[in-house]
């Protein structure tokens, strides 16, 4: 799936005070920024638990987070076909009426 290895922030190329293009190289992808999010977010929600319980270790933070990257990433992919589809048919419909 290329929407989550695509770059999380879009790349604006710059001109410098000497008149030249600079392009930025792209940071994290989609997944990357999602599944650190995530992270931060699991890790301020178990902080108590993260030393004590050995079920709940950054590793396996880190692997859940990943994971619901992925289905987040995934059902926002779906949400956005299906928005594009729509409007394509509604493109297409108008086309007919008129």
């Amino acid at each position: 799936m290329q929407f989550k290895t695509s770059p999380a922030f879009p790349i604006t190329p710059v001109q410098d005070s000497f008149g030249r293009m600079v392009v930025p190289v792209p940071g994290l992808t989609k997944i990357e920024f999602f599944a650190l999010e995530l992270y931060k977010t699991y890790c301020l929600l178990h902080k108590e638990e993260l030393g004590t319980n050995e079920y709940i270790g950054p590793e396996k933070l880190m692997a859940t987070s990943i994971q619901d990257a992925e289905e987040l990433l995934k059902l926002l992919e779906t949400k956005l076909n299906d928005l594009t589809n729509e409007t394509i048919n509604s493109n297409n419909q108008n086309k007919i009426i008129q």
